[in-house]
């Protein structure tokens, strides 16, 4: 991920998977899950603003682009890179299931930088576990008791454990190599 400082979040892509409203909620999950990994600056694009300009709420990662996305996103926002979240699966009880597709792709060239696909379920046993140990670990500050079990019946909380999870997985920032110049004495 060298070089890239500023990545442009698209609204997570639900389709007829889930009412607009979950998807629209679901996007400060996401976007709260990735500026958690401080990797880049994260710019986030609203679903008023995608349906003002391509007329529709949400770009899917596997459907066709409007022509001249990478480029606008670049010119307009000084994006290095674009990130697609997509919905693959998704069920609010339980068990709570949730499927993320997503990919970074950077602006210059259109090239794919990562890509990420998974289905997390709340009955697989590793899953629970994990989900409850990334509510441990985060912020309790503001609750001092073990509320854990929690992320297992909120799909909110869930999708932040899979965001989080996924968001882990990206490679790591290497900064562009310092070239020093050493001038020679007299």
């Amino acid at each position: 991920l060298g070089g890239i400082r500023r990545v442009q979040m698209l609204p997570v892509a639900g389709g007829a998977l889930i009412p607009a409203e979950t998807a629209a909620a679901l996007d400060a999950v996401v976007a709260a899950a990735l500026q958690g990994e401080n990797r880049f600056e994260v710019v986030s694009f609203s679903r008023q603003e995608c349906q003002r300009r391509y007329r529709t709420a949400e770009l899917s990662s596997a459907a066709a682009l409007p022509h001249g996305l990478l480029g606008q996103l670049r010119d307009e926002f000084a994006a290095d890179a674009v990130l697609f979240v997509d919905l693959t699966v998704f069920s609010a009880y339980r068990p709570l299931r949730i499927g993320l597709r997503s990919k970074l792709a950077h602006v210059e060239g259109s090239r794919l930088i990562w890509s990420f696909d998974n289905v997390f379920a709340a009955d697989d046993p590793a899953v629970a576990n994990a989900a409850r140990r990334h509510v441990l670990t985060g912020d309790r500050s503001t609750v001092p008791v073990d509320l854990s079990a929690g992320v297992l019946q909120s799909p909110a909380r869930f999708a932040g454990y899979a965001a989080a999870t996924m968001f882990a997985t990206l490679p790591p920032v290497i900064p562009p190599p310092v070239v020093v110049t050493v001038a020679k004495q007299r």
